[in-house]
């Protein structure tokens, strides 16, 4: 909340600050190693924007005005949370450890076609994660060589991502020296990650 305060509103673009509109909850799959129910259940801060609701109101267009806030585990439209998807993600892609089946069921799904979603989108987007990650690390003065950087070297899905996990590792190295900056535990790395994606409308969600 605070730091929509500071910024623009995500849903109009305008300088205002959010205002509470009421609490939802959001179900998510619990790690196996969890006691109790397979599935827990959290209630999540949901936010109005006045601006696009007047519009909406005046004129009909469809402009969304409230905005659900998740914490940064969970992904969006998914009970999936982050932390399973990614480590799919980098052992079916970087470490050639897993089948799509294989990837699946590490994520706790019974199906195939529940990764590839995830994979599909990983595919579409990483060039675009690669680009704000670097462009991220150069303005905190991070340290990538030219030649690292350069696109033609990372052609196959399998190059890029080495380039994004590199690139995640670079930025959060250079957040670490701001002195205005929390330290952000290895725990928490890809929450913050995706959450920082998600914020430019490309994380893991739809």
């Amino acid at each position: 909340m605070d730091e929509l305060s500071d910024g623009l509103c995500p849903m109009c673009g305008e300088k205002h600050p959010p205002r509470f509109h009421c609490f939802v909850r959001r179900t998510y799959r619990k790690d196996p190693a969890e006691e109790g129910a397979e599935r827990a259940v959290i209630e999540v801060v949901r936010v109005f924007c006045g601006v696009n609701y007047r519009i909406r109101r005046e004129t009909g267009e469809p402009k969304p005005y409230t905005l659900t806030i998740l914490p940064g585990f969970l992904i969006p439209y998914s009970v999936i949370p982050v932390d399973p998807v990614h480590e799919a993600l980098d052992g079916y892609i970087r470490k050639d450890e897993l089948t799509q089946a294989g990837a699946a069921l590490a994520m706790r799904c019974l199906s195939a076609a529940s990764f590839r979603l995830f994979y599909s989108r990983v595919s579409e987007r990483l060039e675009s994660w690669t680009a704000l990650l670097l462009a991220l690390v150069l303005a905190l003065g991070g340290k990538v060589k030219k030649a690292d950087a350069g696109e033609e070297r990372r052609l196959d899905i399998k190059a890029q991502w080495g380039w994004f996990v590199l690139l995640v590792w670079e930025y959060m190295r250079c957040c670490s020296r701001l002195p205005s900056t929390q330290i952000i535990s290895r725990k928490y790395l890809h929450h913050h990650i995706y959450a920082v994606l998600s914020r430019q409308r490309m994380g893991l969600g739809p």
